[in-house]
């Protein structure tokens, strides 16, 4: 091999390996930063959109608790406990129970008697006309007086007592009084989730005297998970902390969550952190909604709407999650720009690489001619150089 070409294949490697080191090290380095402000993003996305749907819920809330304080409310209630004054408590607890069993049994027969009269009182009117404002947003309305009888309703319910139910005993609490989040899930026949939302019902001197509670048709939540800004391919999941799916929106339908999204569910806050699924890599923000909710859960020996129902605490979180190789574009792009200009500079190198190895051989060629002159006996051969120093 000639020794420009020695040469030439010695100082390739010692430019070019340098070269790709440095360009493994900045696309690694772009892909590392570029994930963590992706994660970031849709972290603190989850966040807002988390905060949105827990303002929306307590909107709901302080709207309950501004009906359950009017006069017509109020005063209601009032004329209802004061209907069980000075009657002995096993008298009154015996008729609520007779009362409760006419009322479930002639329930597909239109009502019973009872249930008749307080659908058409002065008290379920007024909660009719208030539902009437906006059906859209309204579902049923329920008011009881202290023992948890109706005395109020939009329409007729599947029992009399309510006091046996867990929403009633969350709004009572022994008589202390608590705000109480019923989360029933997404009705397909409304188009949205459906929230109750219970408060109690307080006399001037705070003392709860009865319970009211309305169930909301919330749309906005479902606007909130389906954003129709987001960016192409992205998944928003709201889920509930007992492991189902409240809303969900993208191009395909999530039946389940994974390992990673249930992982989700136990955290204490937010962040970000990889999800697989389809086979998919995804960077997924999430977010806790600061609102407390209760689920239904099946319960053996329940009988829906009258008694056995069982409640579970839960909390929604708020996923929001885009594909790896989406959010990973940009340092792809890098890395080809850079193996691109890799390849430039490896072309650029090999031809210095030529060119110094020429200027460096050239001159140990004529020397190696000149020494085999000498040594074949011409002793006044002289080796001529070509040097500026």
């Amino acid at each position: 091999m000639r020794l420009r070409n020695r040469l030439t294949l010695a100082f390739v490697p010692v430019m070019l390996v340098p070269l790709l080191v440095v360009a493994v090290i900045s696309t690694w380095q772009a892909q590392h930063a570029l994930h963590k402000s992706v994660g970031a993003h849709v972290s603190a996305l989850a966040n807002e959109k988390a905060n949105a749907i827990a303002l929306i819920i307590q909107e709901r809330i302080t709207e309950t608790q501004v009906l359950a304080a009017t006069s017509q409310v109020r005063q209601a209630v009032i004329q209802a406990n004061a209907g069980h004054e000075g009657r002995d408590e096993e008298q009154i607890k015996k008729e609520i129970e007779d009362l409760d069993q006419q009322w479930i049994a002639a329930k597909e027969q239109g009502g019973s008697d009872k249930a008749k009269e307080i659908l058409n009182n002065e008290t379920s009117r007024f909660l009719q006309a208030f539902q009437k404002q906006n059906t859209n947003r309204y579902g049923e309305l329920i008011l009881t007086d202290i023992h948890g009888t109706a005395m109020g309703m939009t329409k007729i319910l599947s029992d009399y007592d309510q006091s046996d139910e867990g929403w009633w005993q969350e709004c009572h609490a022994d008589g202390k009084g608590s705000v109480f989040v019923d989360d029933r899930g997404h009705d397909k026949s409304v188009g949205a989730l459906v929230v109750g939302v219970g408060v109690p019902v307080r006399r001037a001197d705070r003392m709860v005297i009865g319970v009211l509670k309305v169930n909301y048709k919330i749309r906005e939540v479902l606007d909130v998970v389906a954003d129709r800004h987001k960016a192409p391919h992205t998944l928003t999941l709201l889920a509930r902390s007992l492991g189902s799916i409240v809303a969900q929106s993208g191009e395909q339908e999530a039946a389940s969550l994974t390992e990673q999204e249930q992982a989700v569910l136990f955290r204490a806050q937010g962040g970000y952190s990889t999800n697989w699924r389809g086979g998919a890599e995804y960077i997924m923000g999430y977010s806790p909604v600061t609102t407390e909710l209760s689920t239904r859960v099946p319960s053996p020996g329940q009988r829906k709407g009258i008694s056995g129902e069982k409640l579970e605490p839960s909390k929604w979180w708020l996923m929001i999650q885009t594909p790896h190789a989406d959010a990973q574009a940009p340092a792809n792009h890098f890395m080809k720009v850079t193996l691109l200009g890799g390849l430039l500079a490896l072309a650029g190198a090999i031809v210095l690489a030529l060119l110094v190895a020429s200027s460096i051989s050239r001159p140990l060629m004529k020397l190696h001619e000149g020494a085999e002159i000498i040594g074949n006996g011409n002793l006044d051969h002289r080796v001529g150089t070509e040097g500026r120093d």
